[in-house]
Order: structure tokens, then sequence, then C-alpha cells
């Protein structure tokens, strides 16, 4: 199943939304760093794990995976500037 993960474009940066992704919540913060380019950091809802923390760079996909190193869904940013940060999901 393939979505797109929640941004505000009124909110911009920095911004946490709460996402339903297969049968899992999680919570996703956006930040613009002082550098110049998008964080993601993406946390379960349910027991606060951090599951992944990294800069977004434009069709560069990334694995997202559970401590155990299985797959939970990947993620594809698909439009990243300062105003906006649209990144589709696989899973």
């Amino acid at each position: 199943m393939v979505r797109v993960l929640p941004f505000d474009k009124k909110l911009g940066y920095s911004q946490r939304q709460r996402v339903k992704i297969g049968d899992k919540a999680y919570n996703i913060y956006y930040r613009w760093n002082s550098n110049g380019f998008a964080v993601l950091r993406i946390r379960r809802a349910d027991d606060g794990k951090l599951l992944y923390e990294g800069k977004v760079v434009r069709l560069n996909p990334v694995e997202v995976k559970d401590e155990y190193y299985s797959t939970l869904f990947v993620l594809l940013p698909w439009k990243v500037d300062e105003q906006n940060c649209e990144i589709w999901v696989f899973w």
C-alpha cells in the first residue's frame, strides 16, 4: 500500500503528526535544520521507541526498521523544500 505522510503547509517546520501505518501508530517529527535541510524523526507511538532519524533527501528511499532489523516500511521523499515536505510511504 502507498500513502503520503501528512505535512501541514500552514504550520511549516517544525511540526509533529501522528500517523497509522498498517496496524501501528507512529509519531513523526519534521524540522528544518539550520544547515538548510529537512530532518525526519519517527517514533513508535505505543512505547516511544526511536525507529528513524535522518536527513530527508529528495528521491532517496529509506527503509525504516524495527529493533530486530525487520523492515516496517519504506519512505520515498518526493518533494522537499523550505515550505513543503511530501514523503511517500510504502508498506
